[in-house]
C-alpha cells in the first residue's frame, strides 16, 4: 500500500472580522410551547442584547376573543419590555400587524412598537420563521428570514438583573407557537492568542470609559500595550490624533499579576478627544515571552491611503505581526454620508481583521512601511471614517519560520512516498485544508510515521 506524506506549506493564519459574545440564555436544544405565564429562566438585561430564534406557528388568532397573543417576553412586569413581541387579532391579514408587533422598551418610552412584516409576506398558519433582534444603546436591527426589516436609531434601554424570560406571557393569551434554537446573548470584549504570542483585545461596543477589560496569564502578565481613542480626529475637540498611549497605567495596574481587571477612567488618563466615543485596543504577553509587544495606529482622518512605518533595532531582530485591525470604530462613529449621516452604526458593521496582510507584507523584516487601502482590504462600514490599529513584536529571525502551526515535509520524501504527480499533491492539498484542526493533527502523526518507517 502506497505511504502518503502531505507537504504542509507555510501559510500565514488569517482570522476572520471578530465580534466576541457571551451567553446569558442557552434554549437552542429545546422545543418550548407558548402558555400563559411560563417563564423559562432569567436573563441580565446588558447594553447589548441580541435574540435568535425559530418560531414555528400553528393557528394564528387562535383566541379570537383576544386582541393580543404573546409570543416572547423579557420583563418582569407588563411594563417591562425588553422586548415583548405578540400577534395581534390581524396577523396573518395583509397590512398593518399581519406579522410580529414588537416593543423595545427605552429609558423614556415603555412601549415604543413596532409592525414588523415584509411588504407582501403576511404570517400564514404553519409558517416556520427565523427572527434575530440585535438592540443595542442607540440602535435596533430586526433582521426576519435573513431579511434586514428594521435598521434604525433607537433611544437607550434600561439595564436591569434576573428579568424573566417569558414564552407566552402572564398578562396577555398565549399564541399558538412553539419557539426553538432560542439564543440570548450580548457582547463582550474580544481577545484572540497562538500559543506564545501576544494576546490582543479591544472594546468598540460603546465608550471605553467605564469598561472593564479582563487580562489572564497563568505565570503573570508581562508586556502591555494600550491606545485609548484610536479614533480619534484632526479636529476633534481637544484632540490628540490617533489617541493616546496607555502602556504606563496598565503596567502599573496588572504588570506581574496572574488575573487582572483594569478598568479604563478618563478622569484618571485623560480624555484624547472629548466629545467623542472612543475604542480601546490592547496587547499584551505572558511570563516566558521576552521580546515584548508594541501597538500603533492610524487616526488623523480616514485610514485608507495612509501609511505607517514599523521598524526593529538589533542585529537579528525582525518585525513579527500579531494583529491588525481596520474600522475599530465602525459601531461607534457616525457615518458621514448616506441615508443614515450623522448615526453610528450600532452593531450592524464588525471591524475588519487584516492581520495576514500585514503579515505578509512586514513579517521578517527589519522595517516597513505598509499602506491601509480599502479597495485590497474591504470596507467594513462605508460612509465611517476609519481608523487602524496594529500590534507588533521584535523577534529574532528564527522565530518567523518556528510556527507550531506550520509542519513542513521535504518535497524529495514526498516524492520517495510515491506522491509524483502534481494533481495528486493538490488533490491531497485540499482534502487537508478542508478538514477540521484533529483530522489534521492525525494526517501530520501519519505522515511523521510514515517518514520513520521510510528511515527504518
Amino acid at each position: 500500500m502506497m505511504q502518503v506524506v502531505l507537504l504542509l506549506l507555510g501559510v500565514a493564519v488569517s482570522h476572520a472580522g471578530r465580534t466576541c459574545y457571551k451567553t446569558l440564555m442557552d434554549k437552542s436544544g429545546d422545543s418550548i410551547t407558548a402558555s400563559k405565564g411560563n417563564s423559562i429562566g432569567t436573563v441580565d438585561v446588558q447594553d447589548v442584547m441580541i435574540i435568535e430564534m425559530t418560531v414555528s406557528i400553528g393557528v394564528l388568532n387562535s383566541s379570537p376573543s383576544e386582541l393580543w397573543e404573546s409570543v416572547l417576553h423579557i420583563g418582569n412586569t407588563n411594563s417591562e419590555r425588553y422586548p415583548g413581541i405578540w400577534f395581534h387579532s390581524a396577523a396573518g391579514t395583509e397590512g398593518n400587524l399581519d406579522g410580529f408587533t414588537l416593543s423595545y422598551g427605552t429609558t423614556s418610552n415603555w412601549n415604543p412598537w413596532q409592525d414588523i412584516t415584509a411588504a407582501g409576506n403576511k404570517f400564514t398558519n404553519n409558517q416556520v420563521v427565523s427572527y434575530k433582534s440585535i438592540q443595542t444603546q442607540d440602535r435596533l436591527t430586526i433582521i426576519q428570514d435573513g431579511q434586514t426589516l428594521y435598521d434604525g436609531a433607537w433611544n437607550p434601554h434600561p439595564l436591569a438583573s434576573a428579568v424573566n424570560v417569558y414564552v407566552g406571557d402572564p398578562w396577555y393569551e398565549p399564541a399558538d407557537i412553539t419557539i426553538t434554537n432560542l439564543m440570548i446573548k450580548t457582547e463582550e470584549s474580544c481577545s484572540k492568542t497562538r500559543r506564545g504570542e501576544p494576546i490582543v483585545g479591544y472594546l468598540n461596543s460603546g465608550e471605553s470609559s467605564g469598561q472593564t477589560v479582563t487580562l489572564t496569564c497563568k505565570r503573570g502578565i508581562n508586556a502591555i500595550a494600550a491606545i485609548y481613542g484610536a479614533n480619534c480626529r484632526r479636529g476633534d475637540q481637544g484632540s490628540l490624533p490617533g489617541g493616546e498611549r496607555q502602556d504606563g497605567p496598565m503596567k502599573e495596574e496588572c504588570y506581574g499579576k496572574t488575573s487582572c481587571d483594569y478598568t479604563i477612567d478618563h478622569t484618571e488618563i485623560g480624555d484624547p478627544c472629548s466629545g467623542t466615543v472612543k475604542d480601546f485596543y490592547y496587547a499584551y504577553t505572558c511570563t516566558g515571552n521576552k521580546y515584548g509587544v508594541n501597538v500603533g495606529s492610524l487616526g488623523i482622518s480616514e485610514a485608507s491611503g495612509q501609511s505607517f512605518t514599523i521598524s526593529c533595532e538589533g542585529d537579528d531582530m525582525v518585525i513579527k505581526v500579531a494583529d491588525a485591525i481596520y474600522g475599530l470604530n465602525c459601531q461607534i462613529t457616525p457615518r458621514v454620508c448616506g441615508a443614515y449621516s450623522g448615526l453610528a452604526y450600532g452593531t450592524s458593521a464588525s471591524p475588519l481583521d487584516v492581520t495576514s496582510y500585514v503579515q505578509d507584507a512586514c513579517n521578517g523584516e527589519s522595517e516597513c512601511t505598509y499602506t491601509v487601502d480599502h479597495t485590497v482590504l474591504g470596507d467594513p462600514c462605508s460612509c465611517v471614517v476609519k481608523d487602524f490599529v496594529y500590534a507588533y513584536q521584535c523577534v529574532p529571525s528564527e522565530m518567523i519560520d518556528d510556527d507550531s502551526l506550520k509542519v513542513k515535509v521535504d518535497y524529495n520524501l514526498m516524492v520517495a512516498q510515491g506522491i509524483q504527480q502534481e494533481g495528486q499533491v493538490n488533490m491531497m492539498m485540499k482534502v487537508f485544508y478542508q478538514e477540521s484542526i484533529l483530522i489534521k493533527s492525525l494526517i501530520v502523526l501519519v505522515g511523521l510515521l510514515s517518514m520513520y518507517g521510510l528511515y527504518q
